[in-house]
Formats: C-alpha cells, sequence, structure tokens
C-alpha cells in the first residue's frame, strides 16, 4: 500500500467561511475556534463515506483522528 497513514480533522464551515471573507490569519481562526468535534463541524467532509472507502480498499494503515478541544465527557 502506498498510503501509510491518514489524518481526519474536522472544522467548523461557518467559522471558516468568516474567517475566509475576513482574511483571518491562522492563529485568529484557531481564536474563534474553528476546530471541531469529528463529523460535528459541518466542514463538508463526509467522514463516514471515507471510511467506507478505506474499508472497501482493505486500507490497513494508520488512521489518526485529531480533536484540539473538546467538549464531550472523557
Amino acid at each position: 500500500s502506498r498510503i501509510a497513514a491518514i489524518h481526519l480533522k474536522d472544522i467548523h464551515a461557518a467559522v471558516r467561511e468568516k474567517g475566509v471573507a475576513e482574511h483571518w490569519k491562522y492563529a485568529t481562526f484557531v481564536q474563534h475556534g474553528l476546530f471541531a468535534e469529528l463529523g460535528e463541524g459541518g466542514g463538508g467532509v463526509d467522514f463516514a463515506r471515507i471510511l467506507s472507502a478505506l474499508t472497501a480498499a482493505n486500507y490497513a494503515g494508520w488512521l489518526l483522528v485529531e480533536t484540539d478541544v473538546t467538549a464531550k465527557a472523557t
């Protein structure tokens, strides 16, 4: 397999749109809560479809799931 690792992360689409329109720098995006729980940000990524495709392709590499700040119980 040519792909050894996949990194998944989600963002809040509304924050992205506002920041792009206002030409924010990276730090400003972060201060406004850009990053979201995986699958909950409305960032436009169909994670279920990605995971299904990886399963169908018998992907056996690393799958890294990143959440910067969680609002969920840990």
